[in-house]
């Protein structure tokens, strides 16, 4: 939790740039594959739903790699780390299937 701002910060900048900014250390590296893997639940899930965004794509890799994981997707992290000691969701072994 002490890194999101700073790993907020970065994938915005990597999302404007398209590289990989070189402040990015490992463990910046591994939450923001969190992120992506959070990006992916959501934008799975949405295109489930039959819902295609309304804007362009950098606008949408903002708000689901930054705003909605700083308001959502780390409690959600959070929580799943401490309810099942960092293990899959059994309903979604492979991480690929919303839960």
């Amino acid at each position: 939790m002490q890194r999101r701002g700073t790993v907020s910060k970065q994938t915005e900048q990597m999302i404007e740039d398209g590289k990989v900014p070189p402040s990015m250390t490992a463990l910046d590296l591994w939450f923001y594959r969190r992120r992506v893997e959070w990006a992916g639940q959501v934008i799975l899930a949405k295109a489930q739903e039959g819902i295609e965004p309304d804007a362009p794509l950098v606008d949408v890799l903002k708000w689901v790699l930054v705003g909605s994981w700083d308001t959502d997707g780390c409690i959600g992290f959070w929580n799943q780390a401490l309810e099942r000691q960092g293990k899959a969701h059994p309903l979604n072994p492979d991480g690929l299937s919303p839960v």
